[in-house]
């Protein structure tokens, strides 16, 4: 139970970053369109110095805060993967553990009927 509410949330998570990366992808294609634009502008205007500085700048300050949104995502993906890491290993245990002990009651004969051979299918794979 406690494991369906946090998989919901990992999944609310997931999607909501997936979406901060489209809208990164879309304000970067704006901002190439923009340095476009620019230099349409500055060619005609035949100054070469204003179009250096300018484009210049506008690179900087649209690679400085890429960078840290990349940043803000990476570490929201690195704290999801902390949180769920330790539950992780901690089910592939626990299960793991429940195998084994299924596969030592169906060789000891403890397990019968459809239960038998749910697990023998199982134990094939």
């Amino acid at each position: 139970m406690v494991f369906t509410v946090k998989e919901a949330d990992w999944n609310q998570d997931g999607k909501r970053l997936r979406e901060e990366v489209k809208y990164l992808r879309q304000v970067m294609e704006k901002t190439e369109e923009k340095i476009r634009e620019m230099e349409v502008g500055i060619m005609e205007k035949n100054s070469e110095k204003e179009w250096e500085l300018m484009g210049t700048k506008l690179l900087l300050e649209q690679m400085k805060e890429e960078r840290a949104r990349g940043d803000e995502v990476m570490e929201k993906w690195k704290q999801l993967y902390l949180a769920i890491k330790p539950e992780l290993d901690d089910l592939i245990e626990r299960t793991y553990d429940e195998f084994i002990m299924a596969l030592d009651g169906l060789e000891n004969g403890q397990i019968q009927g459809q239960d038998r051979i749910k697990l023998w299918s199982l134990h094939r794979i």
